[in-house]
């Protein structure tokens, strides 16, 4: 579907502070001044930024790693049951597990937030 051809303009008067601040503004979103003030005007949902969104892909890597992570805590725990050496840090490697599994959900709640607010 190809976007309705744009013929009309309207014309506006603004400070130049304002203009400023609105060509910083659909900058940080990487998106022209029209389009920026016509999706204000049309209430339209702006992003906040790029950076929000690339925040949001790396929390969202950082989730994944934490899971790979447990993965890895997982298989060492099973071969501390083989291996007497490792069995006197299972306690220590069930805090671990449990402290990434805590951080974990903190971040998906974190992540939903994101998605909220964005």
């Amino acid at each position: 579907m190809t976007d309705p051809i744009r013929t009309k303009s309207l014309k506006t008067h603004v400070t130049v502070n304002e203009k400023a601040e609105i060509v910083k503004r659909a900058r940080s979103v990487n998106m022209t001044n029209s389009d920026y003030i016509r999706n204000i005007i049309i209430n339209y949902r702006i992003p906040r930024s790029i950076i929000d969104a690339k925040s949001l892909l790396e929390l969202i890597g950082v989730n994944a790693d934490l899971a790979r992570l447990g993965k890895l805590l997982l298989l060492a725990l099973d071969e501390s049951q083989e291996n007497i050496q490792l069995q006197r840090y299972t306690d220590d490697l069930d805090k671990l597990f449990e402290g990434i599994r805590e951080t974990q959900q903190k971040l998906k709640q974190q992540v939903l937030e994101f998605k909220k607010a964005i």
